[in-house]
């Protein structure tokens, strides 16, 4: 018996997806590394499992929450499973969702060798009633070479998000 997949369970699959796709992507960019025929087949198969996988998620009925389904907006759609509903009514609060689903994008297209980013709300200690969005992101690679891509993601950030609408979000990194 197939039984529901939980908003978690939908999260982490898509964030391991995305993450091999960007691999996947700037193995290519950079035409330094070329696949062997086991890399092929792994490959193959996380993408036929992954068709496999959303065919059953549309045509599984089971609830979610209202917040989850008034969006039309595939951008918005796909960055809603990455989000808590706690981070949902944030955004939908202070009228920042397309925002905070454009910095998921910018870090992604902007930093390499991302293994994970955390997304939470922070609380302010030193100003009362001050809440963030907080991004940490665990990169596996250099001191220089990070503050390259966060050189990057400014130019982008500046351009693509109003300076009023950054005051709600926050981002750190760890590196590895």
């Amino acid at each position: 018996m197939h039984t529901p997949s939980t908003k978690s369970n939908v999260v982490d699959a898509r964030n391991k997806f995305m993450f091999i796709f960007k691999d996947l992507q700037y193995r290519v960019a950079t035409e330094r590394e070329v696949t062997s025929p086991s890399e092929e087949s792994i490959i193959s198969k996380v993408t036929y499992d992954w068709r496999e996988y959303e065919k059953g998620i549309t045509q599984t009925q089971f609830i979610t929450s209202p917040a989850l389904t008034t969006f039309t907006d595939p951008l918005k759609e796909s960055c809603s499973l990455l989000l808590t509903e706690d981070i949902l009514n944030f955004c939908s609060k202070h009228d920042i969702y397309h925002e905070c689903c454009k910095y998921y994008t910018l870090f992604l297209d902007s930093f390499k060798h991302i293994q994970k980013i955390d997304i939470s709300i922070s609380i302010d200690p030193e100003i009362q009633d001050c809440q963030h969005i907080r991004f940490i992101l665990s990169i596996n690679d250099s001191v220089e070479n990070v503050l390259k891509y966060e050189d990057d993601f400014r130019d982008k950030l500046d351009k693509e998000i109003s300076t009023d609408k950054r005051q709600f979000f926050v981002y750190n990194y760890s590196i590895a």
